[in-house]
């Protein structure tokens, strides 16, 4: 999202972005054939790995406000992706 600031990189970003959002598709559907975790695993992935998932979350956050100042820069695509962004972790 980074390298979005024209009209021709907001298009050019959809397909890499589709296809990012498959792969997390993917891997979150992958979790659900886990076993659940323990209490004591469950607070020490949370504490291993939390800080750098908020991290990479607010520069998508940083980025995604940018691009959405910007009007997508006229893409209709860009945003119907980023929506699909946003719904991944819902139910």
């Amino acid at each position: 999202m980074a390298e979005i600031n024209s009209h021709e990189t907001a298009e050019a970003s959809v397909p890499k972005l589709m296809r990012l959002l498959e792969e997390m598709q993917a891997w979150t559907q992958s979790f659900s054939n886990l076993p659940p975790l323990s209490e004591p695993e469950a607070l020490a992935y949370e504490e291993r790995y939390l800080p750098a998932i908020r991290k990479i979350n607010s520069i998508i956050e940083a980025h995604a406000a940018r691009v959405a100042a910007a009007e997508y820069y006229g893409s209709r695509n860009l945003p119907a992706v980023l929506v699909r962004f946003a719904q991944l972790g819902q139910p």
